[in-house]
């Protein structure tokens, strides 16, 4: 089993998309681009106010388990820094279990 992170699902992520397209520094950069530096670029993040990079961090090297303790207090939930359409639609949530292949079939 996996988590799925979504930072474009990331509360505040739309508008600071939206500031970073119309900066015209940024008008070398393709949405894919765009979208990727900032989930992934915590310092140009912060300089269109999306904050959310200090919370949902991925730490690269770390060493990964099948075994995964999904009863762990440290988890927090799909809709944690969602914006509203969270609720009605798992697609729309930051996180969310990944189902396994076999679980798929």
């Amino acid at each position: 089993m996996h988590i799925e992170f979504q930072c474009d699902q990331v509360r505040g992520f739309t508008a600071a998309y939206v500031d970073a397209m119309r900066d015209p520094a940024n008008l070398h950069m393709g949405d894919a681009q765009l979208r990727t530096t900032l989930c992934e670029n915590e310092q140009f993040a912060e300089m269109y106010q999306f904050k959310a990079l200090a919370a949902f961090r991925k730490e690269e090297g770390l060493k990964t388990s099948s075994d995964f303790d999904w009863d762990s207090i440290m988890l927090y939930s799909s809709d944690h820094g969602a914006e509203e359409q969270c609720m009605d639609n798992i697609s729309k949530c930051p996180m969310a279990r990944k189902p396994s292949i076999l679980e798929l079939v």
